[in-house]
């Protein structure tokens, strides 16, 4: 077990928020198994979701979910209510569109091509919708899975450019807690910090306009425990 939660480790840190796809199984996958994914993740850009886990192991998350589904749906349309000078038609048209683009596992590219279609705006704006509204509904899943598994913490990753802000940055490998996103600590052995400290966002990753950062699955945790 603790080989495999190594390997898990190693290849989540390795592939960024990729790997979170691993915890929609039921229980760890082999090292062979784990291997494969790898090879396959070297290419992926993380918004393929739905398609590389049928792929790979022939699992519909969301059809198999139901509540899941209803939950995806709930996090779509809370993202879209964020947006801003459109109309509830709108809003409600963007949250279907995304809803069912993560589920699909389409590009975001695609799903900007469908907001673009039907709600009229120009492709620019499709695209800031698409992207962050994906990584809006992304966190939301993400935390559902995680937490579902026992997973109550998690490790900030941002995408490791020039652009990531300040406050993102300096979360950059902490652990965090699903349960309070005003809190960080550099190590399991350290008691909880406020983020104030040093001065970081009190948010989950995506949850931020445009965030690009993700919540690597803290599976160092289960060696603790």
């Amino acid at each position: 077990m603790n080989k495999v939660v190594y390997r898990i480790n190693y290849y989540s840190r390795r592939f960024d928020d990729e790997f979170v796809n691993l915890l929609s199984l039921k229980e760890f996958p082999e090292p062979s198994e784990i291997a494969k994914i790898a090879e396959e993740m070297a290419a992926f850009q993380g918004e393929e979701y739905a398609v590389m886990t049928q792929d790979i192991f022939g699992v519909d998350l969301f059809s198999q979910n139901p509540a899941l589904k209803k939950k995806l749906e709930k996090y779509a349309r809370n993202s879209a209510k964020l947006i801003s000078k459109q109309s509830t038609a709108t809003k409600k048209t963007v949250a279907e569109i995304v809803a069912k683009g993560f589920e699909e596992g389409k590009l975001t590219t695609a799903i900007a091509g469908d907001i673009a279609k039907a709600t009229g705006v120009d492709a620019t704006k499709a695209e800031v919708w698409a992207r962050d509204q994906l990584a809006k509904v992304a966190t939301g899943i993400t935390k559902e899975i995680q937490t579902g598994l026992g997973i109550s913490t998690y490790i900030w990753s941002t995408s490791g450019d020039s652009e990531v802000r300040t406050s993102h940055e300096v979360l950059e490998g902490m652990i965090c807690s699903w349960d309070d996103p005003s809190v960080y600590k550099e190590d399991h052995r350290q008691s909880w910090q406020p983020r104030s400290l040093i001065g970081a966002v009190e948010l989950h990753p995506g949850e931020d306009y445009n965030c690009r950062c993700t919540a690597q699955p803290d599976v160092e945790r289960l060696i603790y425990e």
